[in-house]
């Protein structure tokens, strides 16, 4: 099997596999807030929740219609950067590999995973407040969070910014060495 045609399979591959974190993650938030006894405990340890105060095991149906709601937006934001980074698979598994669609998709990628880690530190404060508004006053918690591994995630999606405009760049030169011969 030659080089091209190794990465021709993998990104086919990857395209599939970014399929399926399309389907799972929508999937995993409605789980996550439908059968919260069981999952809840991940998502208030996450949030640094339990150590502090009290989370119920049976939320209101307010509490996890807004749950899900507020997961959603950075999983949306996900999806749209998984069905960028699929569309870059797809054009690589075909052959296009310095194109001007591939980087593009690259660059909408890494945007949406640094989009993500912002948002997130967001949510995760609504979080903390719809997971405790059923305690009574001066029970509920509005708390913001920045950890090293979000400051890694940016970090990593700006690395990904950069290789796409490296990317285009090099698009750019090897499309005026082709018209100059």
């Amino acid at each position: 099997m030659t080089d091209l045609q190794l990465l021709s399979a993998f990104s086919r591959f990857l395209g599939w596999i970014c399929l399926v974190l399309m389907t799972f993650l929508p999937a995993s938030v409605l789980a996550c807030w439908i059968y919260f006894d069981v999952f809840g405990p991940g998502i208030t340890d996450r949030l640094g929740l339990a150590r502090t105060y009290t989370i119920p095991v049976q939320l209101m149906h307010q509490q996890i219609v807004l749950g899900i709601a507020v997961m959603m937006v950075p999983v949306g934001i996900m999806m749209f950067g998984l069905w960028n980074l699929r569309h870059l698979f797809v054009g690589l598994s075909a052959g296009r590999i310095f194109t001007l669609e591939n980087t593009r998709a690259l660059r909408i990628f890494a945007w949406s995973a640094m989009a993500v880690i912002i948002v997130r530190f967001f949510t995760d404060g609504l979080l903390s407040f719809v997971l405790t508004l059923s305690n009574h006053p001066g029970q509920r918690l509005l708390a913001l969070s920045l950890s090293t591994e979000q400051l890694v995630a940016l970090f990593v999606g700006a690395v990904f910014v950069v290789i796409a405009r490296v990317l285009e760049e090099g698009r750019k030169l090897a499309d005026d060495n082709a018209s100059i011969l």
